[in-house]
């Protein structure tokens, strides 16, 4: 037992160190002499989800959790597993179980809130969060908590989560942004703009930022300057589908149809089933005079989004749809 509590020591000390292959050998080495150690199958789990052997991964964390099942830790593990696979709703469950037998454990409350949150379950969320919050208070969960509310429509806690997190930290960039959001959802948008012009001067790597910055400017009329933040965003984060969509519908408005294509087919290309991505790039090809295509990725559009079918912005499309 002493061998083993040493071999485990020093697993972990390697997986710290990102010495995975080391790490899983000598998890590996416990777990051939003793195929039921519950703490060698957790910490090989956790080394087989860094290394994004997911399937594995998976099949150690329930086995571990189904030898030791009063061990709350375990059962977080298998939900951080379960999230990476996109399974959240089975990783809210033992997240549940994780609180469940230890009330006090914050990582596992913040954990629940994320993968609520991922299943549209904001309220719970904003419990779960507030749950972690209350036993260990930083600025990450106190935003979370704030965004859950904001998505809940209840700007009037959000707003009071996010100068808790600023209590906390007062250069959070998140929970600054999250204040930007809350006023331009009251329909404050000069106040919104300088806040976020303000973030972005002190924060300028900050990609999220630059984003909400475009949507606004767009939404004022202000295109160009809205073009000018997408990019900005894109330069740090070139992948965010959003971002790259929002780019082409601020380019096609301004009567730059190539452009807005190729922004678009970035769009899908990185998230295929973004509905407004498809049916920007639909006018945008119509524009071009692709009709065929444009028809494509027009019914494609309301095939995921139903209620675009209603959108003014489908009116130029609806001899090809109808």
């Amino acid at each position: 037992m002493t061998d083993d509590r040493e071999r485990l020591a020093e697993a972990r000390a390697l997986h710290a160190a990102d010495r995975l292959d080391a790490a899983g050998r000598l998890y590996g080495e416990i777990l051939s002499e003793t195929p039921d150690h519950a703490a060698a199958l957790h910490g090989l789990a956790l080394v087989m989800l860094d290394a994004g052997e997911l399937a594995e991964a998976l099949e150690l964390a329930v086995a571990a959790a189904r030898w030791t099942p009063a061990e709350a830790v375990y059962h977080n593990s298998l939900g951080l597993v379960r999230e990476a696979r996109g399974e959240s709703r089975a990783a809210v469950a033992a997240f549940e179980q994780a609180v469940a037998l230890d009330p006090g454990f914050a990582g596992a409350w913040r954990n629940l809130g994320e993968a609520r949150a991922a299943t549209g379950d904001h309220a719970g969320a904003a419990i779960a969060f507030g749950r972690a919050a209350a036993i260990l208070p930083d600025a990450p969960t106190e935003t979370a908590r704030g965004d859950a509310y904001r998505l809940l429509g209840r700007l009037d806690l959000a707003r009071a989560a996010y100068m808790a997190a600023l209590g906390h930290d007062r250069g959070f960039s998140d929970a600054r942004l999250g204040l930007a959001l809350i006023d331009l959802g009251e329909g404050r948008a000069d106040a919104a703009e300088a806040s976020l012009y303000a973030l972005v001067t002190a924060a300028p790597r900050f990609a999220a930022a630059w984003a909400v910055l475009g949507n606004t400017l767009a939404a004022t009329g202000r295109l160009w300057e809205a073009v000018d933040a997408f990019r900005r965003a894109l330069e740090i984060e070139p992948d965010h589908a959003g971002t790259n969509a929002n780019l082409g519908a601020a380019l096609l408005a301004l009567g730059r149809p190539e452009e807005a294509r190729d922004s678009c087919q970035t769009a899908l290309r990185c998230r295929p089933e973004h509905a407004e991505a498809h049916l920007w790039l639909a006018l945008a090809l119509l524009q071009l005079g692709k009709r065929g295509e444009a028809r494509e990725h027009a019914a494609r559009a309301v095939a995921l989004r139903p209620e675009l079918e209603e959108d003014p912005a489908t009116t130029p499309l609806r001899d090809l749809m109808f």
